[in-house]
């Protein structure tokens, strides 16, 4: 990492490496360790929170949601072929400080896959990726024409803070906001 005396400006104070890495390797270890734990079981999801960076410093990272979709969905799949007791995997990079513009977005992938972009008040945004492993899954979630029950779970999830909020008598987060805002007037 280099840093530039403001007397030498050369238009940027801090420069370094691309911080990239390639998270697969872990990521599927951790799949399989959990798929290994469940064996025996009923056919079951597994849902994981990633937050070891796969959403922050890979290139996948920075490809659509369309294109997550596809690559996550072939990687997956190949990586847990041995493990028929699973019905799918809902990847998520958990509730992610939204650097930059994003909007709620669908996209659909093949054999019952859907990628899920939310985003959650205040400066958050969550990406999810629902791989179904199983042909006989895909039938299995579906809760009406192109929704699953995943989606279902996921499509009010920008309202829940504001729920909980009310839950405890506190105002929702627009008006948090506006009293703060407000305030420093």
């Amino acid at each position: 990492m280099l840093i530039h005396p403001r007397a030498a400006a050369t238009g940027k104070g801090l420069t370094g490496p691309a911080v990239e890495s390639d998270m697969w390797p872990r990521t599927l270890s951790k799949l399989v360790e959990k798929a290994e734990q469940t064996k025996g079981v009923k056919p079951i999801w597994l849902r994981i929170n990633a937050y070891h960076g796969l959403w922050q410093f890979t290139p996948w990272s920075l490809r659509s949601l369309a294109e997550k979709l596809t690559i996550m969905c072939e990687s997956v799949r190949a990586g847990l072929a041995d493990y028929g007791h699973l019905s799918g995997v809902v990847f998520s990079n958990g509730a992610g400080l939204g650097q930059g513009r994003f909007f709620d977005e669908v996209q659909e992938g093949d054999n019952g896959a859907i990628g899920l972009r939310r985003l959650l008040t205040p400066l958050r945004v969550r990406e999810t990726l629902i791989i179904p492993l199983r042909s006989d899954t895909t039938g299995a979630v579906v809760d009406g024409p192109g929704r699953t029950v995943w989606c279902g779970i996921y499509e009010h999830e920008p309202s829940w803070l504001d729920w909980a909020l009310e839950q405890f008598g506190l105002p929702s987060v627009r008006e948090i906001f506006t009293e703060s805002a407000n305030s420093e007037t």
